[in-house]
C-alpha cells in the first residue's frame, strides 16, 4: 500500500504519455469538427442551395482545422526535445488540451452567426488566443523547469516562442476590435497564418 510520502515521491510519466494524449485528442478535435458539416434540416432543395447554406459551416471547419492543425504541429515542434516532465508541465498541456478541443463550440457559433454577431467573432479569438497562452506557458515551463534534453540557447528559445506568441497576440488583440467591427477583426487573424510565410520569403529575399 502506497504512503503519502512515497506517492508524492512518484516520477511523473515520461513526456511520451502526455504527447500521446496530445495527439490523441487532437484527432478528436479535427474528428469532430469533420462530423458537423452535414446537410441542413428540413424540405431538401435543389444542391446548390444546400450547398450555399452549408457554405459557413465549412469555412468555419476549415478555419478550425488549419488553427488546430497549427497548433499541433508547434506543440510537437517546440516538445520534441522535451526528456522529462513535471508536475507543472503536465498541467500545462492538459490546459492546452482542454482549450484545444474547446474550439468546438466557437466553431459552431461562428459558422452559424457568422461576422453578423460581435460576440461569435470574440468567443473563437478568446478560445484560440487561450490555446496559445497556454503553449507558450508549456514551453515556458519546460525551459524554467530544465525539462530539455539539451539546453535551448537564447536566440533559439526567442525562435521558439515567436512561433506560437505572434498567432495568439493577433487572436488577442483582434477581441477589442470584434466589438467595433467583427469583419475587421476576421481579416486581421489572416495576418496570423500569412505574417510567417512572408516573413521566410523576406529571408531568403
Amino acid at each position: 500500500m502506497h504512503t503519502a510520502a512515497t506517492l508524492a515521491s512518484d516520477p511523473e510519466p515520461g513526456p511520451e504519455r502526455i504527447h500521446a494524449l496530445c495527439d490523441g485528442m487532437v484527432s478528436i478535435a479535427l474528428t469532430v469538427l469533420a462530423l458537423e458539416i452535414r446537410f441542413p434540416e428540413g424540405p431538401r432543395g435543389p444542391l446548390r442551395t444546400l450547398l450555399g447554406q452549408m457554405l459557413p459551416g465549412v469555412l468555419a471547419f476549415l478555419l478550425s482545422f488549419v488553427v488546430i492543425s497549427g497548433f499541433w504541429l508547434a506543440h510537437h515542434r517546440l516538445t520534441r526535445r522535451v526528456r522529462h516532465t513535471s508536475r507543472g508541465y503536465n498541467l500545462a498541456n492538459i490546459g492546452f488540451m482542454l482549450a484545444l478541443v474547446s474550439l468546438n463550440f466557437p466553431t459552431a457559433a461562428l459558422a452559424h452567426y457568422g461576422d453578423g454577431d460581435a460576440l461569435a467573432v470574440v468567443l473563437y479569438a478568446a478560445v484560440v488566443g487561450a490555446t496559445g497562452v497556454m503553449l507558450l506557458l508549456i514551453v515556458g515551463t519546460a525551459q524554467r523547469q530544465n525539462l530539455f534534453g539539451s539546453a535551448l540557447g537564447a536566440q533559439e528559445y526567442r525562435q521558439a516562442l515567436g512561433v506560437v506568441l505572434w498567432p495568439t497576440a493577433v487572436f488577442l488583440l483582434s477581441i477589442p476590435l470584434a466589438l467595433l467591427h467583427p469583419t475587421a477583426a476576421m481579416f486581421a487573424w489572416m495576418l496570423a497564418a500569412l505574417a510567417p510565410t512572408v516573413r521566410r520569403l523576406l529571408v531568403r529575399g
